[in-house]
């Protein structure tokens, strides 16, 4: 047992020795798809963290990020506003990447792509919420970009996850999915 932890204790050192904590946030816009079709815009905040799978240059990346998106819609008829509604969306979403970090000559270009979890934690159309019999909380996206890490401090990143998943939990909409791009900055540790 001794020998187990030992060997346990070597590796979560090692692999904290090829890892990087980095910190970030950017502009998000949700665009929902087929019967419900309206894309909504926003802002993400969150974090994650590299960890070298070697030294050649794959990397794993687990992350934790908070986002929301919102607008304002009016319905207008001869110039008059009938009625105005607001969207207003919050996430969580659960990122784990691999990417591969390519030198480019002080600037590390990453590609990455995989999965990512999405929890609605809220979801509202004026009064109404979305979450009670209409849409699913529940997301699995395919997700996948290209970072860029300036002097090991700055990360430029700019991805799209695909939502994999019909997001409908009424007969009256069959089928809904949720598509996210995203562009940001991050702060290397």
């Amino acid at each position: 047992m001794k020998k187990i932890l030992t060997v346990a204790a070597s590796l979560l050192i090692a692999a904290s020795a090829f890892a990087q904590v980095h910190v970030g946030a950017g502009f998000a816009n949700l665009k929902h798809s087929k019967d419900v079709d309206y894309g909504v815009n926003g802002f993400y905040v969150g974090a994650g963290y590299d960890i070298a799978l070697g030294a050649s240059g794959l990397t794993f990346t687990p992350g934790l990020y908070y986002m929301y998106a919102g607008a304002k819609s009016d319905y207008n008829v001869f110039g008059y506003t009938l009625a105005s509604t607001k969207v207003k969306e919050h996430y969580l979403n659960i990122p784990l990447r691999l990417g591969y970090k390519i030198d480019a000559g002080g600037v590390v270009i990453m590609p990455y792509a995989g999965p990512v979890a999405q929890i609605g934690l809220s979801n509202k159309l004026g009064d109404h919420d979305l979450y009670d019999g209409f849409l699913k909380r529940f997301d699995l996206k395919l997700g996948f970009g290209v970072a860029a890490d300036f002097a090991n401090v700055i990360r430029v990143k700019a991805g799209y996850d695909l939502g994999l998943l019909n997001l409908s939990d009424t007969a009256l909409v069959d089928n809904t999915h949720s598509h996210v791009f995203t562009i940001g900055v991050a702060y290397l540790f």
